[in-house]
């Protein structure tokens, strides 16, 4: 008897996978999980993340979803402060109420060169007949047109009086004031796995390769292997090697540290092997987000990611995490 409220208790903490769609205020489950937290689709629920973060998102039921993960996009792991693989827990928001009045404000840095009316172009139909739920200083973002423009929520007007609210027909939405500057903590990655397109495949293998050492060590001193060091990516300018790399180290928390070969070379002599001993000097020095087993000293065999790099075009990236 006493096991099983723990049970009962772990069920609702649910691993973070990337999302397939762009909708922040939209969570995948899978039906059998739905099913045994008496979660209905449309549902509106409360994710918990890390530093007492929190936000709500609306429940949708998805197929290849495994049953013990959750898929939200890129704009709730930053409003949970999670990242890929962190655990969330998953509660029922029974006293979610609608909003008499949402404030919201552009953030400065995504609204850069667009002209006209942002309620008319994006709100209105962002909000329209979806019923969303929203929370006060969260962030969402709204694609319309060519550009997405990320939003702010300011405050809520709700008669429970809570910071959170969904937003109905009814709902007045101001977004009159100054845009808001992005906080350091606000911050999405600038690249992520969401960004890397139509690499699946060796997108597969890398996490397997270097997201698994980084975050789970303990799976590889359990099984009694070495975890590898180090990948090399090859491929032609342009199929997405540094992008690639990039996209591991925001994910992952790793620090990560590009050398490009015209600033390395140096027709002085000496010149170049001192550019390249700063550039590794530089990239041993402590940082705060740089994990202790960032050092590469070994490469793994090569993933592919794009066509096979000819004579004329041939370029490697080695990317240390």
């Amino acid at each position: 008897m006493a096991s099983s409220p723990a049970k009962k208790k772990a069920a609702n903490r649910l691993v973070v996978e990337e999302a397939t769609h762009d909708d922040s205020s939209m969570c995948s489950l899978h039906p059998a999980t739905m099913e045994r937290l008496s979660i209905f689709r449309g549902d509106v629920v409360l994710l918990k993340g890390k530093r007492r973060r929190s936000t709500l998102c609306i429940a949708f039921a998805d197929d290849t979803c495994e049953e013990h993960k959750m898929k939200i996009n890129k704009v709730v792991r930053s409003n949970l402060r999670v990242r890929i693989a962190d655990v969330v827990s998953v509660h029922h928001c029974h006293d979610a109420k609608y909003g008499r009045r949402v404030h919201v404000l552009p953030v400065d840095d995504t609204i850069e060169g667009i002209t006209g009316d942002l309620f008319e172009s994006y709100l209105r139909p962002y909000f329209a007949d979806a019923y969303r739920p929203v929370r006060k200083g969260d962030l969402f973002l709204v694609c319309g047109g060519m550009r997405s423009v990320e939003f702010k929520v300011m405050e809520i007007d709700s008669a429970a009086e809570l910071e959170y609210c969904i937003v109905a027909a009814d709902t007045e939405i101001f977004c009159d004031g100054e845009p808001v500057k992005r906080e350091d903590g606000e911050k999405l990655d600038d690249v992520g796995y969401d960004d890397v397109g139509g690499m699946r495949k060796q997108m597969t293998q890398i996490r397997e390769l270097v997201e698994l050492p980084l975050r789970h060590p303990q799976l590889f001193k359990s099984i009694g292997i070495k975890p590898p060091k180090g990948i090399l990516l090859y491929g032609p300018p342009g199929s997405g090697k540094t992008l690639i790399a990039r996209a591991v180290a925001n994910e992952t928390g790793a620090f990560f540290f590009c050398i490009n070969g015209p600033e390395i070379m140096s027709k002085m002599a000496g010149e170049s092997e001192s550019n390249l001993r700063k550039a590794f000097d530089s990239s041993r020095r402590p940082r705060r987000t740089r994990p202790p087993s960032s050092s590469s000293t070994r490469l793994t065999p090569s993933l592919r990611t794009g066509r096979r790099p000819t004579a004329r075009s041939r370029g490697a990236s080695c990317p240390s995490f």
